[in-house]
């Protein structure tokens, strides 16, 4: 690759992290040019739900939530993945019944999803 390819990838990642970031604070993921955004960093950060689900399970049934860890983050890692995708290829416009976010009951972004379960007092 060129120095100047690399230079607008580079580019291209950090416009669409800006824009999944105002999305996410805005609550305007629902617009077209927001689900693109989300489809890219979607694809990018679908490992994260691996290590999500490891850290949640694991600290909330020890040893059997290792094993739920590494089931859920593999199904939810190509939920958000094929999500994202399919955000990307359809250019924003994502049918209701492809929409993997809804059907996994996802959240838009990893970073807004659950990372440590909550203490015996919160969960009341």
């Amino acid at each position: 690759m060129t120095m100047l390819t690399r230079a607008l990838m580079a580019c291209l990642l950090v416009l669409c992290l800006a824009q999944a970031l105002q999305a996410a604070e805005t609550n305007t993921a629902a617009r077209t040019d927001n689900t693109l955004c989300r489809g890219l960093v979607s694809v990018l950060t679908g490992p994260c739900e691996l290590v999500r689900c490891l850290t949640y399970d694991g600290a909330d049934h020890a040893m059997l939530g290792i094993l739920t860890g590494v089931g859920k983050g593999s199904i939810f890692t190509l939920g958000r993945f094929w999500g994202g995708l399919t955000d990307v290829v359809c250019m924003g416009f994502v049918p209701e019944k492809l929409d993997m976010y809804q059907r996994l009951n996802l959240k838009d972004f990893v970073w807004q999803e659950p990372w440590w379960p909550a203490q015996p007092e919160q969960k009341k």
